[in-house]
């Protein structure tokens, strides 16, 4: 059977429940997304007596406790335990471990240093919640990038559509000079076309081109940049926002991150 689930020790559902943004939060949220988190009776009793300590009083509310509990609970998959071992050296730890193994776990997502010594337990792998991080969006971009001939292929087919397929990389991204430099062509083009006159007859007929057709092309051309220097900026326009929301996102994160080592200060001193 495909490794569906994952199991994830006290500490990191811990800062998970602090701070939905922090690196724990993240990963957390990944995991119950993409996968079924299991549950023993022991590992969500501790869980429950660890969220409900009063040292965590000034981080979150009763109500916030027990929305936590309530919602794990009901997105867990509660199994029997039927591994046993005693290999970690802090022997508190080995519960997760006999979980992994009863449940087929993908990989065990751990801040603890017992647990991260021992990398790979039979074949399952424990993981930082930043590794996790790391993996897992290492492979959704892998899968992205794999749909892109398929994503091409069936822009070619669309109205206008192959003009776009051909400024998309390997990786789905459009490359902006390619669409730039086609943009300006498909601009010029269209002007010519709508002009009706075909140039190169023209010039051919008379000799030379009057001074008014030259003025006549040199409008054509400014318009068509003037076009395409719009159209460049709203572009520019809304990069600059989704940078901004960027920024945003990692100072947000950055706080984050401060909240959740004050949280693991807090752990060690108990």
């Amino acid at each position: 059977m495909e490794n569906d689930a994952v199991v994830v020790d006290t500490n990191v559902l811990i800062s998970y429940t602090m701070n939905k943004n922090g690196v724990s939060g993240q990963a957390v949220s990944l995991a119950m997304q993409n996968y079924t988190i299991l549950q023993s009776n022991e590992t969500f009793s501790e869980f429950v007596d660890v969220v409900n300590r009063e040292k965590f009083d000034k981080y979150i509310s009763d109500d916030v406790r027990n929305l936590n509990i309530d919602s794990l609970s009901k997105e867990s998959n509660f199994i029997d335990v039927t591994h046993n071992t005693d290999i970690c050296r802090d022997p508190k730890d080995n519960k997760f471990l006999d979980l992994a193994v009863s449940g087929n776990a993908k990989c065990i997502l751990s801040g603890d240093k017992d647990l991260l010594d021992i990398k790979n337990y039979q074949g399952i792998d424990i993981l930082s919640p930043a590794n996790f991080l790391a993996l897992e969006r290492a492979q959704e971009k892998g899968a992205q990038n794999a749909a892109v001939p398929e994503i091409k292929a069936e822009l070619s087919r669309r109205p206008d559509g192959e003009v776009i397929a051909a400024v998309i990389n390997d990786q789905g991204v459009v490359d902006a000079q390619a669409l730039q430099s086609r943009v300006t062509a498909k601009l010029l083009d269209e002007q010519h076309q709508g002009s009706g006159v075909n140039i190169s007859a023209a010039a051919s007929a008379i000799g030379t081109i009057s001074t008014a057709s030259l003025e006549g092309a040199q409008a054509d051309i400014a318009a068509s940049r003037q076009k395409l220097s719009n159209e460049i900026e709203t572009v520019r326009a809304e990069a600059m926002v989704k940078v901004r929301e960027e920024i945003q996102r990692m100072r947000e994160q950055s706080v984050g991150q401060e909240q959740e080592r004050g949280l693991w200060r807090d752990r060690d001193r108990d």
